[in-house]
């Protein structure tokens, strides 16, 4: 049985580190019945959770214990914990892919879009440093240096074949959605024509849709 070394949380969003050296996410609002969209009408709540001594259990607000198979067998591998930094660290290493690939649903009428990567579903990727992801079908992108002078400065901002790349993923998902119609688009010659490595992309449900909601007002 897996052991908790240390738990992070953003609002339902929580960040697990086991004893095996993993972390691991998981969207806990789901399994709590909570309304995860309350999460956009107030400020994010940052905070430590109690971890029950014996490391087999986190304790909710409320006082609800989640046991620790639990929160193993339902979240998503992120990377491990990078022990070159020590052992008191706080830093780890996101995990690798090599396969991509968004696959649209059509499910009792409704439209379902997903993010694989190795045909495990996240809620984004990054490449270089920029992140790519799907929230409630709206595809979006996050550059954290996306140059607004009009001249290249290669030591602050993406290369254009990364920006290109960004926009084609945004107008194939969007193609994709519009046909509603079950799709499987594979995009990992897309992205490794970029030459950046292809990581796994720890984000929270909260800044996925403000993400996704800004991207879209941008873009209209």
């Amino acid at each position: 049985m897996p052991l908790i070394k240390r738990v992070s949380r953003i609002d339902y969003y929580l960040e697990v580190v086991f004893d095996d050296d993993s972390v691991r996410a998981i969207e806990i609002a789901h399994y709590l019945n909570i309304d995860a969209t309350k999460m956009l009408q107030n400020k994010p709540t940052l905070s430590k959770i109690p971890v029950r001594a014996d490391s087999k259990a986190i304790i909710w607000d409320d006082g609800t214990e989640i046991p620790v198979d639990f929160l193993y067998d339902n979240s998503m591998l992120m990377g491990w914990i990078d022990k070159s930094w020590g052992i008191n660290t706080q830093a780890w290493q996101p995990i690798k892919f090599t396969t991509a690939q968004i696959m649209i649903e059509l499910r009792n009428s409704e439209l379902h879009s997903s993010l694989l990567l190795d045909e495990k579903p996240y809620p984004a990727l990054m490449f270089s440093s920029v992140s790519f992801g799907i929230y409630e079908n709206i595809p979006w992108y996050h550059i954290p240096f996306p140059g607004d002078n009009g001249v290249y400065e290669p030591e602050w901002e993406e290369s254009p074949i990364v920006l290109d790349t960004l926009d084609q993923l945004v107008e194939m998902t969007n193609n994709a959605i519009d046909s509603k119609t079950d799709t499987t688009l594979n995009i990992s010659d897309l992205l490794q024509k970029t030459g950046c490595e292809l990581f796994v992309k720890s984000i929270s449900p909260r800044n996925a849709a403000i993400f996704a909601k800004r991207f879209k007002r941008n873009s209209a």
